[in-house]
């Protein structure tokens, strides 16, 4: 096969999979070996690693590396046949934390993990064995990498040490909004070991230790913008309606009649903010479990 031909080839693999392609899966398309190792003397594809090679399409971003080594760990099946169904290696620990930008964490070593044990002779990946239920992974742009909740708590398991736990936890509430709870859930057995009588006693310490504010006033100033837009949505859902009727009821004749619109107005939002953040503590809301926390001289969304 030509070159040209054999790059318009893996081409066509490589769209699917970040503009990269394995060996094996070159050869199953008629592209041997030989003109794979020509193609990469001349430049006109680079080897990232043993049987794994970028094409020109291909990106160079911060998951270049994980990629090619997953792709490594089953050369001969293509990156979406392998994420159909459960993957039978996910990219975890340290490599997850830094996918999903959890912390200042650097991974000397590519970490997975798989339900079965496997080895490799390949110095810079680590496998770690244990079982992955439905929830324990996601897909990030095609790649299945542990979800943040897992990637937090193995993490842990680890012995990762508080002034590295504090930011990935305070960070993890940030790409993960509605995850409160279950990382303290997550977090519960290992606690004592971090001087903590709970998951959430030791998830509420790292925030704190990790800059988070100590009073409910505070808190709301400096959420992070992904609860933010959460509360402000689910806000404008629950107010829309209301602002709807009244301005078909209500003709803004005069000053007066304009005033008492407003005044209903801002009964209504005030009325549907705590609405919003009683329905928001459902989905894990951090806003609602640090102020009520002892100490924390927060006021919770009242209850009526």
């Amino acid at each position: 096969m030509k070159s040209i031909q054999a790059l318009t080839v893996l081409e066509e693999l490589g769209g699917a999979q970040w503009g990269l392609v394995t060996s094996a899966q070159a050869v199953s398309r008629g592209v041997d070996r030989v003109t794979l190792g020509r193609l990469a003397d001349r430049g006109a594809v680079q080897r990232l690693r043993h049987g794994v090679y970028a094409l020109p399409s291909a990106g160079s971003g911060p998951l270049q590396d994980v990629r090619a080594a997953w792709l490594a760990t089953g050369p001969s099946l293509d990156a979406d046949e392998r994420a159909l169904g459960e993957p039978e290696v996910v990219v975890s620990h340290l490599s997850a934390a830094v996918a999903h930008g959890l912390g200042d964490l650097l991974a000397s070593h590519h970490h997975f993990t798989s339900p079965v044990r496997r080895q490799t002779s390949q110095l810079d990946v680590r496998f770690h064995r244990s079982s992955l239920v439905a929830g324990d992974w996601v897909l990030l742009d095609g790649l299945p990498v542990t979800s943040v909740v897992r990637t937090v708590a193995d993490l842990v398991r680890d012995g990762i040490d508080v002034d590295h736990l504090a930011p990935v936890l305070r960070d993890a509430l940030q790409v993960a909004p509605g995850t409160y709870g279950a990382l303290a859930e997550a977090l519960s057995p290992a606690a004592a070991m971090y001087g903590h009588g709970s998951g959430e006693d030791l998830v509420a310490s790292c925030l704190r230790s990790a800059g988070l504010p100590e009073t409910a006033q505070d808190v709301l100033e400096h959420q992070s913008e992904a609860w933010g837009r959460a509360i402000a949505s689910q806000v404008q859902r629950s107010i829309e309606p209301s602002l709807r009727q009244a301005f078909q009821q209500v003709a803004l004749a005069s000053p007066a009649t304009a005033d008492q619109v407003t005044d209903a107005c801002a009964a209504l939002i005030a009325s549907s903010f705590w609405d919003a953040l009683r329905d928001l503590e459902g989905q894990g809301n951090p806003l609602l479990y640090i102020a009520e926390s002892p100490g924390h001289g927060g006021r919770r969304a009242p209850r009526r």
